[in-house]
């Protein structure tokens, strides 16, 4: 896998697998109803509260575990905006990795699927057998072409997982720290698959974390990146808190229980 280096820090690409056919995907969008939906915000930030735990790296300088990496910022910002981020040490990432990479990590630092880590996260947790597993309680596909629909799901649920085959520009030069724009930038590169997360957005893009820095992705690029047409996706990991939560936002208006018998029908979710 490349590994890049921008002003004297090391960017660790290639550990995003283009997911493979595991079970029907869950759409947000069969589970918002056109109406009686309340408006979204016109900006929402919870990346600030999160901060701490976003800005951690989580070895993704050195190793191909952005997929963990993703979701322990997830983590951290629930937590963040719930009280205090959750921090994990070294020996957790890598044992996150090793169960997201379904066992081939350490043997091999081949990267993750996407869809396989949900479903192990929804189905053992981010720690199994630790006294708090964060584990989500479902995932659904969030379609990157709708500004609506992501808006929706970052206020909603609290952030997005992405995952993307970077255009080389974006890597050469590489973002040197927070504030960074990623914008369309020529085509997507199957070997720079990457898992980022995503936080807050306004009217120019949405946020975007990666590498342990914070900056933002243009909603064009967003739209051409994190889409199908590129082998992108987006997806709403919902932690059982940001499930009660986008239930008291949009009463009548996100059917949570159908979501949840779907997840449990399609095996998503225990």
């Amino acid at each position: 896998m490349p590994i890049i280096e921008a002003n004297g820090r090391k960017l660790h690409v290639g550990g995003r697998l283009r997911p493979r056919p595991h079970a029907p995907r869950l759409a947000l969008a069969h589970y918002l109803r056109a109406a009686p939906l309340p408006p979204y915000p016109l900006s929402v930030d919870y990346a600030f509260k999160g901060s701490p735990a976003i800005h951690q790296i989580y070895l993704n300088d050195q190793l191909g575990d952005c997929v963990p990496a993703g979701a322990a910022h997830l983590i951290g910002a629930w937590t963040g905006n719930a009280g205090s981020p959750a921090i994990f040490a070294p020996a957790a990432i890598e044992a996150a990795y090793r169960n997201f990479s379904g066992g081939a990590y350490p043997t091999q630092d081949s990267g993750c699927d996407e869809e396989f880590a949900l479903n192990y996260w929804a189905a053992n947790g981010f720690a199994p057998g630790a006294e708090t597993p964060h584990k989500i309680v479902a995932w659904v596909a969030v379609d990157a072409t709708s500004r609506w629909e992501v808006k929706m799901a970052v206020w909603l649920f609290g952030g997005l997982m992405s995952g993307v085959e970077l255009p080389d520009a974006w890597l050469n030069p590489g973002p040197e720290g927070d504030g960074f724009v990623f914008d369309v930038a020529g085509p997507a590169v199957p070997s720079n698959g990457h898992c980022m997360t995503h936080f807050s957005y306004d009217q120019d893009g949405i946020g975007v974390a990666t590498w342990g820095m914070y900056g933002r992705l243009t909603w064009a690029a967003l739209a051409e990146y994190m889409s199908a047409k590129n082998n992108g996706a987006l997806y709403a990991a919902v932690s059982e808190d940001a499930l009660i939560a986008a239930t008291r936002k949009a009463p009548n208006g996100f059917d949570a229980a159908q979501l949840l018998a779907d997840a449990r029908r399609f095996g998503f979710a225990r």
